[in-house]
């Protein structure tokens, strides 16, 4: 799947000078937004910022042919909670290093 660069402005600022392609797919967009600065993120509108979210929730997690948002789901379905104490657990479970 391939998204219009013109159809973000942020990303075709960052495009710009990189890239002549007018549309790019998901990892493309990814090294680019990797280049954003505060103020490009600041400068994101609600449809761009939805955009360079689910960029996120969708990249494979290092080791896991899965994206984050799938890992998350199931760890959320597995009922998986913070616990209260959970730094002091870590810490014994690592031998207190």
């Amino acid at each position: 799947m391939t998204y219009l660069v013109g159809e973000y402005p942020v990303l075709a600022r960052l495009a710009d000078g990189r890239t002549e392609a007018t549309s790019l797919d998901a990892r493309a967009c990814r090294r680019l937004y990797m280049l954003a600065t505060a103020d490009d993120l600041g400068a994101m509108g609600p449809k761009e910022r939805d955009f360079y979210d689910s960029l996120a929730a969708s990249e494979p997690v290092p080791g896991s042919r899965e994206p984050i948002a799938a890992l998350q789901a199931r760890v959320r379905a597995d009922g998986f909670r913070r616990m209260a104490d959970e730094k002091a657990f870590m810490d014994d479970l690592c031998g207190g290093i």
